[in-house]
């Protein structure tokens, strides 16, 4: 399995992704990229730990 914090880190503003916690799903556009974390637009600006595991798809994939 690839390393799901180079993914994330590595992928460009804009790109649309799927992820799952153990609440809900997420799907949005990526909007902010930090060293620790990352926002989806469309989950109201809420951030998510840049090594979160449960990245579902991406549209740069």
């Amino acid at each position: 399995m690839r390393n799901q914090k180079s993914i994330i880190s590595n992928l460009p503003i804009g790109t649309s992704l799927l992820i799952r916690t153990s609440h809900q799903s997420y799907g949005g556009t990526l909007t902010a990229i930090h060293s620790e974390w990352f926002v989806i637009k469309e989950a109201n600006g809420m951030r998510f730990p840049i090594d979160f595991q449960e990245v579902l798809w991406n549209s740069a994939e």
